[in-house]
């Protein structure tokens, strides 16, 4: 074979061996970029599924934050929203420093709400009361329980039973949600009442002091605080101090 001849199969053979590399290239890069788009349409599909599940979560806290969110009853400034209960003989009742003052009178003294709709079952309410002056309530709260009220009293009876008014017809002092506290004067209480369909419970400060079960009882006030209803704060013979006043609505208990 002469020297051309060599050179010419050289050549082909060089040219061969190129068109075999440019084809594998070409499968490997149509391979990788289908691999890619594949990834791409999978990252598509899971981001898609991840935007739903943080929406399906925020619409649940969104739901959640709602129920849970409560409602000044008292702005601290006004008594915008309630009336001064026309109790015969009633004490003063005024805005003073952020707090509302029941004053002393002859017997209660007290306010009623006459704002907006308020929940009848699920919801709790939560307050701060001091006694700076008497010897008996300082925080007698109606509220509404389904299509009646009850009160809770606290400082009743002399100075410390603490109970549900009333229960089958009983008073705070004579049921078995009474109990009996050492209230000092002029100190602040941190007051939590929860209705439910069938439960009232209590706390003062953090500690419980009611949970009365109600199914099948007769829940109602007594007749000389039917006034405060369907919602209201007094005290009996003393002064009081009223602040941070709240509403919460509660999530349904299914009951």
């Amino acid at each position: 074979m002469n020297r051309h001849c060599k050179k010419t199969l050289a050549a082909i053979c060089l040219i061969a061996l190129w068109a075999e590399s440019f084809a594998t290239r070409h499968v490997a890069t149509a391979d990788e970029s289908a691999q890619t788009a594949s990834a791409l349409q999978n990252d598509g599909c899971a981001g898609h599924r991840r935007r739903a599940r943080r929406r399906a979560r925020g619409g649940c806290c969104k739901v959640a934050a709602e129920a849970s969110q409560s409602v000044a009853l008292f702005d601290g400034k006004t008594l915008d929203g309630w009336n001064v209960t026309d109790f015969a003989g009633h004490g003063e009742v005024r805005v003073e420093n952020g707090q509302m003052i029941l004053g002393t009178g002859e017997g209660l003294t007290g306010v009623n709400w006459k704002g907006k709709d308020l929940p009848k079952l699920n919801y709790e309410i939560s307050l701060e009361a001091k006694r700076t002056e008497g010897t008996d309530i300082f925080c007698g709260l109606t509220f509404p329980v389904g299509d009646s009220f009850c009160s809770f009293i606290a400082g009743g009876w002399g100075g410390g039973v603490v109970g549900l008014s009333s229960l089958d017809d009983f008073d705070a002092s004579d049921n078995e949600s009474s109990s009996h506290v050492n209230f000092k004067e002029n100190r602040w209480y941190r007051f939590r009442v929860v209705v439910r369909k069938d439960n009232i419970s209590a706390w003062i400060d953090d500690k419980k002091i009611i949970d009365q079960d109600i199914k099948g009882r007769k829940v109602s006030v007594r007749i000389d605080i039917e006034d405060a209803q369907p919602l209201g704060i007094s005290s009996w013979a003393s002064t009081a101090a009223i602040r941070n006043f709240r509403l919460k609505k509660l999530p349904n208990d299914g009951s």
